[in-house]
Protein backbone atom coordinates (compact mmCIF):
# COMPACT_ATOMS: atom_id res chain seq x y z
CA UNK A 1 0.00 0.00 0.00
CA UNK A 2 1.43 3.37 -1.02
CA UNK A 3 1.29 6.48 1.14
CA UNK A 4 -1.08 8.08 -1.40
CA UNK A 5 -3.43 5.07 -1.10
CA UNK A 6 -3.25 5.08 2.70
CA UNK A 7 -3.94 8.81 2.87
CA UNK A 8 -6.94 8.51 0.52
CA UNK A 9 -8.43 5.64 2.55
CA UNK A 10 -7.98 7.48 5.85
CA UNK A 11 -9.49 10.62 4.32
CA UNK A 12 -12.62 8.62 3.46
CA UNK A 13 -12.83 7.51 7.09
CA UNK A 14 -12.37 11.06 8.40
CA UNK A 15 -14.75 12.84 6.03
CA UNK A 16 -17.38 10.25 5.04
CA UNK A 17 -17.51 7.14 7.20
CA UNK A 18 -16.84 8.23 10.78
CA UNK A 19 -16.23 12.01 10.95
CA UNK A 20 -17.49 12.60 14.48
CA UNK A 21 -15.89 9.65 16.27
CA UNK A 22 -12.62 9.98 14.33
CA UNK A 23 -12.32 13.62 15.40
CA UNK A 24 -13.26 12.90 19.02
CA UNK A 25 -10.76 10.03 19.10
CA UNK A 26 -7.99 12.41 18.00
CA UNK A 27 -9.06 14.93 20.65
CA UNK A 28 -8.95 12.29 23.37
CA UNK A 29 -5.64 10.99 22.00
CA UNK A 30 -4.21 14.46 22.55
CA UNK A 31 -5.86 14.55 25.98
CA UNK A 32 -4.18 11.24 26.86
CA UNK A 33 -0.72 12.72 26.35
CA UNK A 34 -1.38 15.04 29.30
CA UNK A 35 -1.03 12.03 31.61
CA UNK A 36 2.72 12.08 30.92
CA UNK A 37 4.46 14.50 33.35
CA UNK A 38 7.24 15.34 30.89
CA UNK A 39 4.66 16.52 28.35
CA UNK A 40 2.32 18.29 30.77
CA UNK A 41 5.27 20.00 32.50
CA UNK A 42 6.31 21.65 29.22
CA UNK A 43 2.74 22.82 28.60
CA UNK A 44 2.58 24.31 32.09
CA UNK A 45 5.93 26.07 31.65
CA UNK A 46 4.90 27.60 28.31
CA UNK A 47 1.37 28.32 29.65
CA UNK A 48 0.01 27.05 26.32
CA UNK A 49 -2.57 24.83 28.02
CA UNK A 50 -2.91 26.45 31.44
CA UNK A 51 -3.49 30.13 30.62
CA UNK A 52 -7.20 30.49 29.67
CA UNK A 53 -6.26 33.21 27.17
CA UNK A 54 -3.87 30.86 25.31
CA UNK A 55 -5.58 27.47 25.65
CA UNK A 56 -8.15 27.75 22.81
CA UNK A 57 -5.59 28.89 20.21
CA UNK A 58 -3.06 26.24 21.16
CA UNK A 59 -5.72 23.53 20.99
CA UNK A 60 -7.14 24.73 17.67
CA UNK A 61 -3.65 25.21 16.16
CA UNK A 62 -2.81 21.58 16.94
CA UNK A 63 -6.10 20.46 15.40
CA UNK A 64 -5.51 22.57 12.26
CA UNK A 65 -2.05 21.12 11.60
CA UNK A 66 -3.31 17.55 12.05
CA UNK A 67 -6.29 18.17 9.77
CA UNK A 68 -4.09 19.81 7.14
CA UNK A 69 -2.00 16.66 6.66
CA UNK A 70 -4.94 14.28 7.22
CA UNK A 71 -7.32 15.95 4.76
CA UNK A 72 -4.83 16.84 2.01
CA UNK A 73 -2.91 14.35 -0.18
CA UNK A 74 0.82 13.77 0.52
CA UNK A 75 1.66 15.24 -2.88
CA UNK A 76 0.09 18.60 -1.95
CA UNK A 77 1.88 21.72 -0.78
CA UNK A 78 -0.51 22.03 2.18
CA UNK A 79 0.43 18.55 3.46
CA UNK A 80 4.16 19.29 3.23
CA UNK A 81 3.83 22.74 4.79
CA UNK A 82 1.77 21.44 7.73
CA UNK A 83 4.36 18.78 8.56
CA UNK A 84 7.19 21.28 8.09
CA UNK A 85 5.51 23.70 10.50
CA UNK A 86 4.90 20.95 13.05
CA UNK A 87 8.53 19.82 12.81
CA UNK A 88 9.82 23.36 13.31
CA UNK A 89 7.69 23.91 16.43
CA UNK A 90 8.83 20.59 17.89
CA UNK A 91 12.47 21.32 17.04
CA UNK A 92 12.49 24.43 19.23
CA UNK A 93 11.64 22.33 22.28
CA UNK A 94 13.79 19.37 21.24
CA UNK A 95 16.88 21.55 20.95
CA UNK A 96 16.13 22.92 24.41
CA UNK A 97 15.96 19.35 25.75
CA UNK A 98 12.33 19.73 26.83
CA UNK A 99 10.81 16.91 24.77
CA UNK A 100 12.35 13.61 23.77
CA UNK A 101 12.05 11.31 20.78
CA UNK A 102 10.00 8.85 22.83
CA UNK A 103 7.59 11.60 23.95
CA UNK A 104 6.89 12.39 20.29
CA UNK A 105 6.70 8.72 19.34
CA UNK A 106 4.16 8.13 22.11
CA UNK A 107 2.02 11.03 20.88
CA UNK A 108 2.22 9.67 17.32
CA UNK A 109 1.23 6.19 18.53
CA UNK A 110 -1.95 7.57 20.11
CA UNK A 111 -3.00 9.32 16.91
CA UNK A 112 -2.60 5.99 15.12
CA UNK A 113 -4.22 3.77 17.77
CA UNK A 114 -7.05 5.75 19.34
CA UNK A 115 -9.20 6.31 16.20
CA UNK A 116 -9.25 2.58 15.43
CA UNK A 117 -10.09 1.75 19.05
CA UNK A 118 -12.92 4.30 19.23
CA UNK A 119 -14.36 3.39 15.83
CA UNK A 120 -14.36 -0.35 16.55
CA UNK A 121 -16.09 0.28 19.88
CA UNK A 122 -18.53 3.10 19.18
CA UNK A 123 -19.21 3.36 15.43
CA UNK A 124 -21.85 1.69 13.26
CA UNK A 125 -19.29 -0.77 11.91
CA UNK A 126 -15.77 -1.87 12.69
CA UNK A 127 -12.77 -1.04 10.54
CA UNK A 128 -11.64 -3.54 7.94
CA UNK A 129 -8.09 -4.86 8.04
CA UNK A 130 -7.33 -2.79 4.92
CA UNK A 131 -8.51 0.38 6.66
CA UNK A 132 -6.43 -0.39 9.76
CA UNK A 133 -3.46 -1.08 7.51
CA UNK A 134 -4.00 2.32 5.86
CA UNK A 135 -4.04 4.07 9.24
CA UNK A 136 -0.83 2.30 10.27
CA UNK A 137 0.87 3.09 6.95
CA UNK A 138 -0.18 6.75 7.12
CA UNK A 139 1.01 7.42 10.67
CA UNK A 140 4.23 5.43 10.22
CA UNK A 141 4.93 7.74 7.29
CA UNK A 142 4.18 10.80 9.44
CA UNK A 143 6.75 9.49 11.94
CA UNK A 144 9.26 9.12 9.10
CA UNK A 145 8.53 12.72 8.07
CA UNK A 146 9.22 13.80 11.65
CA UNK A 147 12.56 11.89 11.54
CA UNK A 148 11.53 9.87 14.60
CA UNK A 149 13.84 7.13 15.79
CA UNK A 150 11.97 3.80 16.10
CA UNK A 151 14.93 2.11 17.76
CA UNK A 152 13.04 1.51 21.02
CA UNK A 153 10.38 -0.57 19.20
CA UNK A 154 10.97 -4.32 19.01
CA UNK A 155 10.49 -4.53 15.24
CA UNK A 156 12.85 -1.70 14.34
CA UNK A 157 15.80 -3.93 13.43
CA UNK A 158 14.02 -6.36 11.12
CA UNK A 159 11.45 -3.83 9.94
CA UNK A 160 7.70 -4.22 9.54
CA UNK A 161 5.76 -6.03 6.83
CA UNK A 162 2.93 -3.51 6.53
CA UNK A 163 0.82 -1.01 8.44
CA UNK A 164 -0.90 -3.72 10.48
CA UNK A 165 2.43 -5.12 11.64
CA UNK A 166 3.62 -1.63 12.60
CA UNK A 167 0.34 -0.92 14.46
CA UNK A 168 0.70 -4.10 16.53
CA UNK A 169 4.28 -3.21 17.44
CA UNK A 170 3.58 0.43 18.29
CA UNK A 171 0.60 -0.68 20.41
CA UNK A 172 2.85 -2.91 22.51
CA UNK A 173 5.51 -0.19 22.74
CA UNK A 174 2.91 2.44 23.73
CA UNK A 175 1.51 0.29 26.53
CA UNK A 176 4.98 -0.25 27.96
CA UNK A 177 5.75 3.46 27.71
CA UNK A 178 2.56 4.26 29.65
CA UNK A 179 3.44 1.81 32.41
CA UNK A 180 6.77 3.59 32.92
CA UNK A 181 5.79 7.21 32.44
CA UNK A 182 2.04 7.77 33.00
CA UNK A 183 2.03 8.61 36.71
CA UNK A 184 0.13 11.12 38.87
CA UNK A 185 1.48 14.67 38.80
CA UNK A 186 -0.06 18.10 39.61
CA UNK A 187 0.99 19.40 36.19
CA UNK A 188 -1.07 16.67 34.57
CA UNK A 189 -4.14 17.86 36.44
CA UNK A 190 -3.58 21.52 35.58
CA UNK A 191 -3.47 20.79 31.86
CA UNK A 192 -6.35 18.30 32.05
CA UNK A 193 -8.58 20.80 33.88
CA UNK A 194 -8.22 23.41 31.12
CA UNK A 195 -8.66 20.82 28.38
CA UNK A 196 -11.89 19.50 29.93
CA UNK A 197 -13.24 23.05 29.82
CA UNK A 198 -12.60 23.04 26.06
CA UNK A 199 -14.09 19.58 25.55
CA UNK A 200 -17.26 20.75 27.32
CA UNK A 201 -17.38 24.18 25.65
CA UNK A 202 -20.75 23.53 23.98
CA UNK A 203 -22.29 21.80 26.99
CA UNK A 204 -24.84 23.97 28.86
CA UNK A 205 -23.87 24.99 32.37
CA UNK A 206 -26.62 22.84 33.90
CA UNK A 207 -25.04 19.75 32.29
CA UNK A 208 -21.40 20.53 33.03
CA UNK A 209 -21.27 18.17 35.99
CA UNK A 210 -22.58 15.31 33.87
CA UNK A 211 -20.20 16.25 31.05
CA UNK A 212 -17.20 16.09 33.34
CA UNK A 213 -18.35 12.68 34.60
CA UNK A 214 -18.82 11.50 31.01
CA UNK A 215 -15.25 12.54 30.12
CA UNK A 216 -13.97 10.59 33.13
CA UNK A 217 -16.01 7.57 32.03
CA UNK A 218 -14.48 7.67 28.54
CA UNK A 219 -10.86 7.49 29.72
CA UNK A 220 -9.09 4.50 31.21
CA UNK A 221 -8.07 3.99 34.84
CA UNK A 222 -4.36 4.68 34.29
CA UNK A 223 -5.00 8.06 32.66
CA UNK A 224 -7.64 8.96 35.23
CA UNK A 225 -5.17 8.30 38.04
CA UNK A 226 -2.38 10.19 36.25
CA UNK A 227 -4.48 13.36 35.91
CA UNK A 228 -5.63 12.91 39.52
CA UNK A 229 -9.34 12.63 38.75
CA UNK A 230 -11.74 10.51 40.79
CA UNK A 231 -13.54 7.60 39.19
CA UNK A 232 -17.15 8.65 38.50
CA UNK A 233 -20.11 6.68 39.86
CA UNK A 234 -20.99 3.51 37.96
CA UNK A 235 -24.11 5.14 36.53
CA UNK A 236 -21.99 7.42 34.35
CA UNK A 237 -20.36 4.42 32.65
CA UNK A 238 -23.78 2.84 32.02
CA UNK A 239 -25.33 6.04 30.65
CA UNK A 240 -22.40 6.94 28.38
CA UNK A 241 -22.27 3.39 27.01
CA UNK A 242 -26.05 3.39 26.46
CA UNK A 243 -26.03 6.72 24.61
CA UNK A 244 -23.17 5.68 22.32
CA UNK A 245 -24.75 2.27 21.69
CA UNK A 246 -28.05 3.99 20.80
CA UNK A 247 -26.19 6.30 18.38
CA UNK A 248 -24.48 3.28 16.83
CA UNK A 249 -27.84 1.53 16.25
CA UNK A 250 -29.42 4.64 14.71
CA UNK A 251 -26.52 5.11 12.29
CA UNK A 252 -26.42 1.44 11.34
CA UNK A 253 -30.12 0.80 10.83
CA UNK A 254 -31.85 4.15 10.29
CA UNK A 255 -29.41 6.39 8.36
CA UNK A 256 -28.42 6.46 4.71
CA UNK A 257 -24.75 6.55 3.65
CA UNK A 258 -23.20 10.01 3.56
CA UNK A 259 -22.96 11.37 0.02
CA UNK A 260 -19.68 12.68 -1.37
CA UNK A 261 -21.24 16.15 -1.46
CA UNK A 262 -21.76 15.86 2.31
CA UNK A 263 -18.09 15.33 3.17
CA UNK A 264 -17.33 16.60 6.67
CA UNK A 265 -14.36 18.66 5.54
CA UNK A 266 -13.48 21.19 8.23
CA UNK A 267 -10.93 23.24 6.24
CA UNK A 268 -11.55 25.62 3.36
CA UNK A 269 -10.29 24.38 0.00
CA UNK A 270 -9.02 27.70 -1.36
CA UNK A 271 -7.20 30.75 -0.10
CA UNK A 272 -9.39 33.73 0.77
CA UNK A 273 -8.85 37.37 -0.19
CA UNK A 274 -6.24 37.66 2.58
CA UNK A 275 -4.23 34.70 1.26
CA UNK A 276 -5.34 32.54 4.18
CA UNK A 277 -7.44 29.46 4.88
CA UNK A 278 -10.48 29.21 7.13
CA UNK A 279 -11.88 26.58 9.44
CA UNK A 280 -15.46 25.74 8.45
CA UNK A 281 -16.63 24.28 11.77
CA UNK A 282 -15.89 24.86 15.43
CA UNK A 283 -16.88 23.40 18.78
CA UNK A 284 -15.00 25.78 21.06
CA UNK A 285 -13.71 29.33 20.51
CA UNK A 286 -14.44 30.38 16.87
CA UNK A 287 -10.78 30.69 15.86
CA UNK A 288 -10.08 31.08 12.12
CA UNK A 289 -13.83 31.10 11.32
CA UNK A 290 -14.97 33.59 8.67
CA UNK A 291 -17.23 36.25 10.21
CA UNK A 292 -19.91 35.81 7.53
CA UNK A 293 -23.62 36.38 7.90
CA UNK A 294 -24.23 32.61 7.77
CA UNK A 295 -21.74 31.89 10.54
CA UNK A 296 -23.32 34.56 12.75
CA UNK A 297 -26.98 33.71 12.06
CA UNK A 298 -27.04 29.94 11.56
CA UNK A 299 -28.89 27.59 13.94
CA UNK A 300 -25.52 26.68 15.47
CA UNK A 301 -24.77 30.36 16.04
CA UNK A 302 -28.12 30.83 17.80
CA UNK A 303 -27.35 27.84 20.02
CA UNK A 304 -23.95 29.26 20.95
CA UNK A 305 -25.55 32.68 21.53
CA UNK A 306 -28.00 31.12 23.99
CA UNK A 307 -25.02 29.59 25.80
CA UNK A 308 -23.44 33.08 25.89
CA UNK A 309 -20.50 31.91 23.81
CA UNK A 310 -18.60 34.20 21.40
CA UNK A 311 -19.59 34.11 17.74
CA UNK A 312 -17.34 34.56 14.68
CA UNK A 313 -16.52 38.25 14.40
CA UNK A 314 -17.17 39.13 18.05
CA UNK A 315 -13.44 39.41 18.65
CA UNK A 316 -11.91 39.44 15.17
CA UNK A 317 -8.30 40.03 16.21
CA UNK A 318 -8.37 37.57 19.09
CA UNK A 319 -10.07 34.86 17.01
CA UNK A 320 -8.22 35.64 13.74
CA UNK A 321 -11.40 35.86 11.65
CA UNK A 322 -9.25 36.63 8.59
CA UNK A 323 -8.06 32.99 8.66
CA UNK A 324 -4.67 31.34 9.07
CA UNK A 325 -1.44 30.79 7.20
CA UNK A 326 -0.05 27.32 7.75
CA UNK A 327 3.45 28.74 8.11
CA UNK A 328 2.34 30.96 11.00
CA UNK A 329 0.47 28.34 13.04
CA UNK A 330 1.74 28.05 16.61
CA UNK A 331 2.56 30.31 19.57
CA UNK A 332 2.53 34.04 18.89
CA UNK A 333 6.29 34.26 19.50
CA UNK A 334 6.92 31.83 16.61
CA UNK A 335 4.91 33.71 13.99
CA UNK A 336 7.15 34.63 11.07
CA UNK A 337 9.93 32.32 12.25
CA UNK A 338 11.27 28.97 11.02
CA UNK A 339 11.20 29.63 7.26
CA UNK A 340 14.59 28.02 6.58
CA UNK A 341 13.81 24.92 8.64
CA UNK A 342 10.41 24.57 6.99
CA UNK A 343 11.83 24.92 3.49
CA UNK A 344 14.38 22.19 4.18
CA UNK A 345 11.65 19.85 5.43
CA UNK A 346 9.40 20.58 2.46
CA UNK A 347 12.25 19.90 0.03
CA UNK A 348 12.97 16.59 1.75
CA UNK A 349 9.32 15.55 1.63
CA UNK A 350 8.94 16.57 -2.00
CA UNK A 351 11.94 14.42 -2.97
CA UNK A 352 10.68 11.20 -1.41
CA UNK A 353 8.87 8.59 -3.56
CA UNK A 354 5.09 8.45 -3.08
CA UNK A 355 4.22 5.64 -5.48
CA UNK A 356 5.83 2.85 -3.44
CA UNK A 357 4.95 1.15 -0.17
CA UNK A 358 6.78 2.86 2.73
CA UNK A 359 7.58 -0.57 4.19
CA UNK A 360 9.35 -1.70 1.02
CA UNK A 361 11.94 1.10 1.17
Amino acid sequence: MTLEDASAIQCELVELEFPMIFLKALEFALFKTYGIPAISRLLVQTKQLTDPALVPKRYVDTTVLIQEFCENPPSSERYREAIARMNYIHSVYQQAGKITNDDLLYTLSLFALEPAKWINKYEWRALTSMEECAIGTFWKSIGDSMLLDYGSMSGSEEGWIDGLDWLDDVRTWSQEYEKRHMVPNPDNKKVADETVVLLLWIVPRCLQRFGRGAVCALIDDRLRNAIMYEKPPYGYFVLVEALLTFRKAILRYAMLPRLSSQRARRLSDKLNEHGRYHLKAYDNAPLYIRASMWERWSMQAWFFWLLRKPLPGDAERQHHSEGYKIGDIGPERMIGKGAQSMNETKARLEARPLGTCPFSI
